[in-house]
């Protein structure tokens, strides 16, 4: 096991991130973006970290066929005892490895991510967007979730980690304990996207005036289309 994969099952197994609650941008965007589906039982959709399965009720609201990869065997069986009958679309694995996208050439209508890729180096993300690519339809659409911003006041803190922009080791803040961070600025959200065309891409920075841990927060949403 890989030391992400690693730090995202011990996170789990202490009963950390089990958020339950569908995250509000993924809905809009995927409510703007991608309604209405004509056809859901034929609409194939992939979250990219699931965790414990917060989105899952938003998405089988929707009656669309559901699948996800997440590194924690912990959070998987938290999601098969939840949703038996995804048992056999919800698997454990890293979704750096392409093989997992091995059977899934032009599959996916949607696939999706909140805040999951961005905890790899940028070669494993542009890594991940290559099968991203590959596995969705033609016309496929990815949505991406709280990707973090360079302007998060934490995107100095702790030591480099494979490249500039990846940091770990961050020991205050939002991201300290949550393992190695990617930071994009608009030139790399456009470097990383380009073989797409980048529908949505914003930019959220929250500043908050009465904490003394955390001043400002800075995150990416975006939506692509396979050419």
């Amino acid at each position: 096991m890989s030391k992400s994969l690693e730090f995202w099952e011990n996170a789990y197994s202490l009963g950390d991130h089990n958020t339950l609650w569908p995250w509000s941008d993924l809905v809009s965007l995927v409510s703007r973006q991608v309604r209405p589906i004509s056809n859901p039982k034929e609409f194939n959709t992939l979250e990219l970290g699931c965790g414990p399965g917060s989105n899952i009720p938003f998405f089988l609201s929707l009656d669309v066929n559901y699948y996800s990869i997440d590194g924690s065997a912990t959070a998987i069986n938290n999601v098969h005892r939840n949703f038996p009958n995804l048992s056999q679309n919800v698997v454990t694995g890293d979704f750096t490895n392409e093989k997992l996208f091995s059977n899934w050439h032009n599959f996916f209508d949607l696939i999706v991510d909140r805040a999951a890729i961005t905890h790899c180096n940028r070669n494993e993300i542009k890594s991940v967007i290559k099968y991203i690519n590959n596995s969705l339809r033609p016309g496929g659409v990815f949505i991406g979730v709280d990707w973090f911003s360079k302007n998060h006041d934490d995107a100095a803190l702790g030591i480099e980690d494979n490249d500039k922009d990846t940091r770990t080791n961050i020991s205050t803040g939002e991201c300290s304990g949550i393992g190695k961070v990617h930071f994009s600025n608009l030139e790399n959200m456009r470097y990383l996207f380009s073989g797409f065309d980048i529908i949505v891409l914003e930019e959220k920075v929250i500043t908050s005036y009465e904490s003394s841990r955390q001043k400002k927060i800075a995150y990416w949403n975006i939506v692509v289309k396979k050419k």
